[in-house]
């Protein structure tokens, strides 16, 4: 099962991790999107901006509702996502239940680029039902 977020990602199903309350998703950027086109002409770049909105998107689904950003408490950008060369990636996403919000620990990683594992996105926050 293939889900399309928005027309920039290609998402598969979510697999449970070993880990309680841990998903991953394989995700394939959709080149041809003409989002990835805005930050350096001729030199396409996914947005960071759409990274986090689709773990924020992923989230939401796998708790079967809206979240909201609430706290970013680190978001890092290791490695820029070239949507023609870094044709899919793996996203990890750990969620832990607190009274009113929902923590999230996530991380994107690929193997596109050269074969070698390459960490994408590291972030970490609170999301808000």
């Amino acid at each position: 099962m293939t889900a399309t977020i928005r027309g920039l990602f290609n998402t598969g199903a979510a697999r449970s991790g070993e880990v309680e309350g841990t998903w991953t998703w394989r995700v394939e950027p959709i080149a041809a999107h003409p989002v990835h086109g805005g930050h350096f002409p001729a030199r396409p770049v996914t947005p960071g901006a759409a990274l986090v909105q689709l773990v924020q998107h992923l989230s939401s689904e796998v708790k079967g509702g809206t979240l909201r950003l609430k706290t970013a408490r680190h978001i890092k950008f290791l490695t820029p996502v070239d949507p023609v060369k870094c044709t899919h990636f793996d996203l990890r996403i750990a969620l832990t239940e607190a009274a009113d919000d929902i923590g999230f620990d996530a991380e994107a990683t690929t193997d596109a680029y050269d074969g070698n594992p390459v960490v994408l996105l590291k972030m970490k926050g609170t999301f808000a039902r």
